[in-house]
Order: C-alpha cells, then sequence, then structure tokens
C-alpha cells in the first residue's frame, strides 16, 4: 500500500510468504523499499518437542535452533527489500491439554514468545527501525514519512506485558484442567461413541480397498482414557484394551468431544494434533504414509 499523497509505503505479508525467496524474487519490485513491512513469524506457535524424552533444557535448545533458521531465512529475504521498519507479528493463544503445564515452561525460555524482544532482534540485525504492537498499541507516519509510536500504557506493565500473558496462559490452563463432573448423560454419550467407531472403520475399510492403501500399523483409539478400540491394518474393528493391539501399532488418545468431531468431519486429523488435545505414540517409531492417509478415512 502506498499513500497517494505523502508517499508512505506499507507492506503486509501474511502466512509465511517471507520465508519463501522464490515468493520475495517474484514480487521483488512491489515490496521493494518499503518505509514498513510487518511479517508474521511462530511465536507461541513455535513447534515444541513434546512427542519424544528430551529435558527441559534440550527442548529449549532444539525450539530457539529452529527459530535461528527462521530468523536467518527471513533477515536475507528482508535484506532483499530494504525496509526502513519492521514490524514482526504473531498471534498469541493458550495450548490446552495434556502438555499444556509443558507447553508453558518452555514457552517462556524461547526468544521468539516476547515479541517486544524479536522487534528488536530484527531491526538490529537490519540496522533499522522495529515496532511491535500489543492491544491498544497503533503506529504513525506522518506526511513525510516521519514515526510516532502510540504506545498503550498498560503494554509494559498491565495485561499485555509479556510477563502478564504467561501468568493468564498459566491461570487458563490451571482453570481448564480442573477435573469436571461428567454427569449420566454425557457418559451415555461417551459409551455411544463405539458405534460410530464400528461406521468410521467400515468406511475406512472401502478406502483402504478404493484407494490401494496398505497401512503397516494398527490402530488403537483410547478416548478419555477409558475406552480403548482397535482397528487393524485391513481395517477390521474390535473393542480392547490398548495392551491387546499387537505392534507395529499408532495409539491415539483423545477426548470425546474431538473425537466426535473427527468422526463427523468437522475437524481434520491434522487440525486435531496441532491443538495438544490429541496424543500419539507409535511402536514402533516408524512413519507410515499409508496409515496416515488412511486415517482421514475414519469418519461416518
Amino acid at each position: 500500500m502506498v499513500h497517494k499523497r505523502s508517499g508512505v509505503k506499507a507492506v503486509f505479508l501474511a502466512d509465511d510468504n517471507l520465508y519463501s525467496e522464490m515468493r520475495i524474487n517474484e514480487n521483488i519490485e512491489l515490496l521493494k523499499d518499503p518505509d514498513l513491512i510487518a511479517f508474521a513469524y511462530s511465536g507461541f506457535a513455535s513447534d515444541y518437542p513434546f512427542k519424544f524424552n528430551f529435558s527441559n533444557n534440550e527442548m529449549v535448545a532444539i525450539c530457539n535452533e529452529q527459530e535461528e533458521k527462521r530468523f536467518t531465512t527471513q533477515v536475507r529475504n528482508l535484506q532483499e527489500i530494504n525496509p526502513k521498519c519492521v514490524m514482526p507479528y504473531s498471534s498469541e493463544f493458550v495450548a490446552v491439554g495434556s502438555h499444556a503445564k509443558k507447553w508453558l515452561e518452555i514457552l517462556g525460555e524461547v526468544w521468539t514468545s516476547n515479541k517486544t524482544l524479536v522487534a528488536s532482534k530484527y531491526a538490529s540485525k537490519l540496522g533499522v527501525d522495529g515496532v511491535s504492537l500489543y492491544p491498544g498499541d497503533y503506529v504513525l507516519f506522518d506526511g513525510n514519512g516521519n514515526r510516532t509510536d502510540r504506545i498503550n500504557p498498560l503494554s509494559n506493565v498491565g495485561p499485555y506485558s509479556y510477563e502478564s500473558l504467561l501468568d493468564y496462559a498459566s491461570q487458563y490452563v490451571e482453570e481448564v484442567e480442573q477435573p469436571k463432573k461428567i454427569t449420566p448423560e454425557a457418559s451415555d454419550a461417551q459409551s455411544s461413541i463405539a458405534e460410530k467407531l464400528k461406521l468410521a472403520s467400515k468406511n475406512y475399510k472401502v478406502a483402504l480397498e478404493k484407494h490401494k492403501l496398505s497401512p503397516k500399523q494398527n490402530l488403537s483409539i483410547c478416548i478419555n482414557e477409558k475406552y480403548c478400540f482397535r482397528i487393524d491394518t485391513e481395517g477390521n474393528f474390535a473393542d480392547g484394551n490398548f495392551q491387546e493391539v499387537q505392534s507395529p501399532f499408532l495409539r491415539l488418545d483423545v477426548d470425546y468431544q474431538l473425537m466426535q468431531r473427527l468422526l463427523e468431519g468437522e475437524l481434520h486429523w491434522d487440525d486435531a494434533c496441532l491443538s495438544l488435545k490429541l496424543s500419539w505414540q507409535r511402536v514402533p517409531n516408524i512413519f507410515c504414509s499409508d496409515t496416515l492417509n488412511a486415517l482421514n478415512y475414519l469418519k461416518i
């Protein structure tokens, strides 16, 4: 966007475009020499390695290493764009589920979770101005392109400070993790999941043949840590305990409400994994693309 009278140029890059050197080169004439460029970085959505037996220090090191790689790629492309001011942005959210507390422990140690630090690091590396915005903050450019920051006084001391956001996330997790009473109606609804899984397993079996899929892993689906069901590599369904599942297997631990949405096609398995409300275990720890693809057809 270029202001017609002042000529002030602002660029907003959504999604992961700044990671792609090809996309930047294709659009370099549009992007070149902006007064301000806003771009996304991972922040709270960083890839935390919870599925492995790493210590907290090891997980922090892994996360920071990955963030440094992203930082290096984005800096290289920003140098080609040559902005006067950078504004990295990232959404904040709170993880819930079995890994939430661990996520909070790691989050505060990874530099990309602090938006102000992120802006400062990019600005310093590029030798330009940098700005970070929390709710209530905004930046003004006058007719000559001069910048004035309007910072909400609560940004550094109130509910939108980095520390307050972490405190809020911690409190939210504690509230969400409180045990909930299960009414008789809810218990009846949970037990009925078997009928839906039986129907879904039939569709799963048909899809294996139709799409010529040969999953190498049996499925063990455990719901609310109470109900366990098995689907073998040919799509045959059975009730049973986790211990009865033959190796190789893929175990999925999920709550009832999420399983309902997955079976009814309202939610994709990938989204369920990203939500931290679904945990999985592979024995042996070998990736099977046919098993993953077949899961997409486990629905009614």
